[in-house]
């Protein structure tokens, strides 16, 4: 293509300067036919629907980036799903969660996320997706010392693309702790964020939509502070300018009624356009790591050669085993990951053949509370079991 540039330049510069003795180049050679390009074009398009991503869709950064602004601001907003009407001390919002509606985000978390930023894809009706992992950033303080649950759930969006909590379930699991997940050890200060980090594995259907929904539910004295972040308003920074993704929802008790609302805008006090105390939360600070399937049925296979049971018994006490089996021989590694999706503990299986296995979990190491286990060989990842600690 460089020489046919250089080709056609020479030509028109020794034209224009009337040197028309210059011998006409014969561009026949050159011709590439329409059936060409349309067999090029088919090898292109066959080569992207063969295509896999993994991307993280996280809503509040797309929309900093989408949006050119240089910072987001983050609020927490009290949140519990035993909130009712006469909670009138609290912003009392009893349901919340996110539609994943446009395929958007970054493809590696350990970077800034303009550096892989990617998207948005086509969602079409056909188009499936891998929900492989949940994440969540919220605070936690525990002063009952009762049980906490924290609920989170794939639920399908209605017709209208609305998400509601009759919609039906698609997937769900829970957490229950005691104490208090803030590392700080305060809902409020220094130190208060806690990062939840939740397997999922869960492949929609064609024409399936769905979103993920968060509840809380433990004693009025437990506090749950989840976060919500909006992108400045330039003129009013206690406004935010008007989202880009507006596919958060909640349910305001007390204002709103029953109602739930599908929208990311967020009011405080109830009556839009106050002059005192007045802002917005557009998304709430839930996000989940989405591997594209194609119309064509391939997908990146995250877990090959390998298949792993449950643990049990589970909850354990001291000892837990479970089963997997690989198709191919391999060294394989075992990981630990606590709630936040850090690894807390490996340990190598060795060289392990085709066939069925059994490991035992250092349960009898590890504090009370909930855990996820991975096989990594050097075939392929284990999808993510999650077992229970309790002392």
């Amino acid at each position: 293509m460089r020489k046919f540039c250089t080709i056609l330049s020479l030509l028109f510069s020794l034209t224009v300067f009337g040197q028309s003795a210059v011998p006409r180049v014969n561009l026949e050679k050159y011709r590439v036919s329409n059936e060409e390009v349309a067999a090029a074009k088919a090898r292109l398009n066959q080569a992207a629907e063969r295509t896999s991503y993994s991307i993280y869709v996280d809503y509040p950064v797309a929309d900093q980036i989408e949006s050119g602004s240089p910072t987001i601001q983050n609020f927490l907003w009290t949140f519990n799903s035993g909130y009712d009407a006469n909670d009138t001390d609290v912003v009392a919002m009893n349901y919340i969660g996110v539609r994943i509606r446009d395929l958007i985000g970054y493809t590696d978390p350990t970077q800034d996320p303009l550096a892989t930023y990617v998207g948005p894809f086509p969602y079409n009706n056909s188009t499936t997706i891998t929900i492989d992992s949940i994440y969540a950033l919220f605070s936690h303080e525990n002063n009952s010392g009762l049980p906490d649950t924290f609920i989170v759930e794939l639920r399908q969006q209605n017709a209208g693309g609305n998400l509601l909590p009759s919609g039906a379930l698609v997937w769900s699991d829970s957490v229950i702790t005691t104490s208090t997940l803030s590392p700080g050890g305060n809902w409020l200060g220094s130190n208060a964020l806690f990062s939840l980090a939740m397997p999922c594995g869960i492949t929609t259907t064609p024409n399936q939509r769905v979103g993920v929904t968060l509840q809380y539910r433990a004693p009025e004295a437990d506090t749950l502070g989840m976060l919500a972040g909006f992108v400045p308003n330039p003129d009013n920074t206690e406004l935010a300018l008007k989202t880009r993704f507006p596919n958060s929802f909640f349910r305001w008790m007390g204002v709103l009624s029953s109602q739930v609302v599908n929208s990311s805008n967020i009011f405080f006090p109830p009556a839009p356009g106050a002059d005192t105390g007045y802002f917005e939360a557009q998304n709430w600070q839930i996000w989940a790591l989405v591997t594209f399937i194609d119309e064509t049925g391939f997908k990146k296979s995250m877990y090959t050669n390998m298949d792993m049971g449950n643990s049990y018994p589970n909850p354990t006490l001291d000892a837990s085993r479970f089963n997997f089996s690989t198709a191919k021989p391999q060294n394989i590694n075992l990981e630990i990951f606590d709630l936040n999706g850090r690894v807390i503990y490996t340990r190598n299986l060795g060289f392990r053949n085709t066939g069925d296995h059994l490991v035992e979990l250092p349960s009898d190491q590890l504090e009370s509370g909930t855990y996820f286990y991975r096989l990594q060989g050097e075939e392929g990842t284990s999808e993510m079991k999650k077992f229970t600690v309790v002392r």
